[in-house]
């Protein structure tokens, strides 16, 4: 508890005039407990800008309300507190009552499903879709979508749901410290091989067309470090199985990557690369034949050693 300890509450830096630094990065995460404690040791609420900015960029109207001095009833008996809390009970009564459950709340393009499925409310997204809400909404701030959510907490069938509604795993981060990766990078990041083979096989079904960039995307991700996996083996091999080749560009840029032990994902890379060519859409590499009655390339392409 750094008040206690007699930090200022009114710190700015050398190169901004805002004297409520604090308020708006606690605004900015939701904070809401640190927020009504910086109040209360002297933050300036009324400060212009008004940090309440951030907390209605990032759907927390109940913390923008406080930091405005508003009355949060309507707020609460809304279809975003709804779909944000999971209450199933009244997203059920307002969709009955005639609530546009597409609607964004505010300027932001923050709508209920995207508020639910940000929120880990996994049983609220799938009652708004049952309902009709629009899958691939996606907000102001970030261009964040359910989708990319669900890839990176929510359950697997909802992940394939989704992209069934509609949802683009094409999409690209526009803001925050990984502007330009798309939801594809994410799900090769963080996915197991199981599960990115659930969003790689739903990416071909609905015929999203992959880039130079975004077949990137996929065997960067694949090939980073990250705590769900020990090789990346398997996470390329998934990749290559559903119809996405490497360049030689993109053998260069692992070659770089790849630690020596890994030698036998960048074999397995340089063995179905596209040599010479930049290939911009998926299932464009192998012939039909190759494939197997379950959407996958034969195991016999994958005699690695």
């Amino acid at each position: 508890d750094f008040i206690s300890y007699g930090a200022s509450v009114r710190t700015e830096t050398k190169t901004s005039r805002y004297t409520a630094l604090y308020l708006f990065a606690a605004a900015a995460g939701g904070y809401f407990d640190v927020i009504k404690a910086l109040v209360r040791a002297g933050a300036d609420r009324h400060h212009d800008p008004s940090p309440a900015e951030p907390a209605r960029m990032h759907g927390f109207t109940e913390i923008e309300n406080y930091l405005l001095g508003r009355d949060n009833t309507a707020y609460e008996n809304s279809i975003f507190w709804a779909a944000r809390t999971g209450n199933l009970a009244q997203i059920k009564r307002l969709a009955a009552s005639g609530v546009d459950l597409s609607a964004p709340e505010n300027e932001w393009n923050l709508t209920p499903i995207l508020l639910a499925a940000t929120n880990n409310k996994w049983d609220a997204v799938n009652y708004l879709l049952d309902l009709g809400a629009k899958a691939d909404s996606a907000s102001k701030v970030g261009n964040n979508t359910p989708l990319r959510a669900v890839v990176l907490a929510g359950p697997t069938e909802l992940m394939r749901r989704l992209m069934d509604k509609g949802a683009d795993p094409t999409r690209i981060q526009t803001s925050g410290c990984m502007v330009g990766a798309s939801i594809l990078y994410w799900g090769a990041l963080t996915s197991t091989p199981e599960r990115l083979g659930v969003l790689l096989k739903a990416t071909r079904k609905h015929g999203w067309n992959l880039n130079d960039s975004l077949r990137s995307d996929l065997f960067r991700g694949a090939t980073e470090p990250h705590y769900y996996r020990k090789n990346p083996y398997e996470m390329v091999k998934v990749v290559i199985e559903n119809g996405i080749r490497p360049t030689d560009a993109n053998i260069r840029e692992q070659e770089s990557l790849l630690d020596k032990s890994d030698a036998r994902t960048l074999a397995l890379m340089k063995q179905h690369r596209i040599a010479g060519v930049s290939s911009r859409t998926i299932l464009r590499s192998y012939r039909r034949q190759d494939f197997d009655s379950n959407g996958r390339l034969s195991s016999s392409l994958f005699n690695v050693d």
